[in-house]
């Protein structure tokens, strides 16, 4: 199943290393707001550059404000 979470799009987020991951600070995950479950699927990219490509990565680990992906993206297109 796929569902997209467009209403919690997050711009001019920095991703930070963590050991051998990517942290990334999401807002409200501790709330819930969005569920994220490891193993999810993330995808990343400039929204202000239509041309920009766009990457995916795995949900890792889940704490209360940050997830930890894999960062061994995958260029999509």
């Amino acid at each position: 199943m796929s569902v997209c979470l467009f209403e919690f799009l997050s711009s001019q987020v920095p991703l930070r290393p963590v050991g051998e991951y990517l942290g990334l600070a999401v807002p409200g995950l501790a709330e819930g707001r969005p569920s994220v479950l490891i193993g999810d699927k993330v995808m990343l990219f400039d929204p202000s550059d239509p041309k920009a490509p766009v990457h995916e990565g795995f949900v890792h680990e889940v704490k209360e404000t940050d997830m930890y992906i894999i960062h061994s993206f995958v260029r999509l297109f």
